[in-house]
């Protein structure tokens, strides 16, 4: 955790002991990974990344050392997320604006001129609604002036 990687950021050799060897198992599940995938990069986020070349050092050598294939395919590189900790709430925030864009987008002025008269906008096809729920939540002109 956080008490971790400061303690060994600072030198203590015990905390940068264990951060080796949670790189070099991070290193291993990344090779299996790779078996499956095949991509180019790992980018290691998160407060985990705070840790820097003291886990992705490591990492990088359990990766190579467990890699299938090894030398008859590139090497992925496993770099650390240059948002860090905070790369999760960022990622989270770009996809809805990206969503709500889409969605802007796909109802034009229908939907805008639909909200005046009443109607209930409901999200969009892939934001988490079934067609049964977005059938149920939308409500007529007719059924809002008529109070159902």
């Amino acid at each position: 955790g956080p008490l971790v990687t400061e303690v060994a950021l600072s030198g203590d050799p015990a905390s940068v002991e264990l951060l080796a060897e949670v790189g070099d198992w991070l290193g291993v599940g990344l090779a299996n990974l790779a078996a499956a995938l095949d991509p180019g990069t790992f980018v290691i986020g998160g407060g985990v990344s705070d840790a820097g070349e003291l886990l992705i050092g490591p990492a990088t050598i359990g990766y190579r050392r467990t890699l299938t294939g090894r030398g008859f395919r590139p090497e992925a590189r496993i770099v650390r997320a240059h948002l860090g900790n905070e790369a999760g709430m960022i990622g989270a925030a770009d996809l809805a604006r990206s969503q709500a864009r889409k969605s802007r987008r796909r109802s034009g002025s229908r939907s805008r001129s639909r909200s005046r008269r009443g109607e209930l906008l409901t999200p969009k096809r892939g934001l988490g609604l079934s067609w049964q729920d977005q059938r149920s939540t939308r409500v007529t002109s007719k059924e809002h002036r008529s109070g159902r």
